[in-house]
């Protein structure tokens, strides 16, 4: 692929990944969902956590079909699933519908791109990958912090409807042109190869590192105002810079792995985990800043392993399996996020004080350090 063919299609992904983000706006436009179909809080969550099932399983199926089937293939069927769900949310006229389109095919849309995007750049980027993975991952992070403002104008000057419709309509100018452009081709495939991985290890290390940022960013806001009554304008614009820094860890833990490689960039986020639950422990809601510090590091690492992960499987099994095998280990996503609000929910009900959280969050890191000292490079 010549370089100005890879920049254009490099910049159409990264929109793309853009719109995609989109899909973690929905605090921002589920009141107006509860208004509009009449429903309580708890089934107005239900297109949000069908939305992330269907997204952990969309990267599964995809990872399997790119051992068959060219990637254009796929980015063809993603922008179609794109573009139904965004109309079909937006003309739904009741919470079943709405949670078919807006959960289910949004949610296998936004697999078939995120991981289309990632294979695309493991494939071409022959020279600094960690760091253009990690790039490319900042715009599906950074999304929530443009996106969010952007849709609260939309749904107070206009409607739900309309905001979904321009949802819709700018997803269309960027995957449209991305299915044009895109080069009709099949990878090769190592079917005997990619058997022999052992599979089970590395699911368990990104379920792991992945638990702790997912658990503590549905926490933060809660602990923040309720455990630890700080203000609730204060916790909010804490909340705002961490999601800054959950974006910007991409491309730094990508650039991170590309210079020090897997185990010692591992090491690093371990340690850092480490002393932010120290932190936490000694804290316990005395100091606003140390909250601020304490709970900017939880979600600085949940972005780092979403980088850090795929480019360590390109890195040890070769961009040819790479795209199956992290669709596979990206299950550790989808169970993380399950676990670890089960087990926070518990531990915060039963002892109603965080610090048994934050002994909770160093035992899984303790475990973490076990798993990733045992890899090789």
């Amino acid at each position: 692929m010549n370089k100005k063919l890879y920049i254009c299609i490099y910049i159409l992904f990264f929109l793309t990944m853009m719109m995609l983000g989109s899909v973690y706006t929905y605090t921002v436009y589920r009141p107006f969902i509860e208004n509009k179909f009449q429903v309580t809080i708890s089934i107005s969550g239900l297109p949000y956590m069908f939305s992330l099932g269907f997204f952990s399983i969309s990267m599964i199926v995809t990872g399997k079909l790119m051992r068959k089937v060219a990637l254009k293939i796929l980015i063809i069927i993603g922008t179609m699933l794109l573009m139904i769900s965004w109309i079909g949310a937006a003309l739904s006229n009741s919470i079943l519908i709405f949670t078919l389109f807006y959960g289910v095919f949004m949610g296998i849309s936004v697999g078939i791109f995120y991981g289309a995007a990632l294979q695309f750049v493991q494939r071409y980027a022959t020279h600094h990958s960690g760091f253009f993975v990690g790039l490319m991952l900042l715009a599906f992070g950074l999304s929530s912090v443009i996106l969010a403002p952007t849709s609260r104008y939309v749904l107070d000057v206009y409607s739900l409807q309309t905001l979904f419709l321009y949802y819709a309509l700018f997803s269309g100018i960027v995957t449209i042109p991305l299915v044009v452009i895109y080069p009709y081709n099949y990878q090769n495939f190592n079917e005997k190869a990619y058997q022999s991985i052992p599979y089970l290890r590395l699911l368990i290390i990104f379920t792991l590192s992945s638990m702790t940022g997912l658990m503590m960013i549905g926490l933060t806001y809660n602990i923040g105002t309720d455990y630890y009554k700080f203000d609730a304008v204060d916790v909010a614009l804490v909340v705002s810079g961490l999601a800054l820094l959950n974006a910007v860890s991409r491309p730094f833990f990508g650039y991170l792995i590309d210079q020090l490689g897997f185990k010692k960039t591992a090491m690093i986020s371990i340690g850092s985990i480490v002393i932010a639950s120290i932190i936490n422990s000694l804290n316990l809601g005395s100091s606003l800043f140390l909250f601020g510090l304490g709970y900017s590091i939880y979600w600085f690492n949940l972005g780092a392993w979403l980088s850090i992960m795929p480019n360590y499987i390109k890195k040890k099994h070769g961009k040819d399996l790479y795209a199956a095998l992290y669709g596979k280990v990206f299950l550790g996503y989808g169970i993380s996020a399950l676990l670890g609000t089960l087990f926070s929910s518990v531990i915060l009900d039963f002892f109603g004080n965080t610090l048994y959280l934050y002994i909770f969050i160093l035992l899984l890191t303790f475990i973490l350090f076990l798993f990733v000292r045992k890899e090789s490079i």
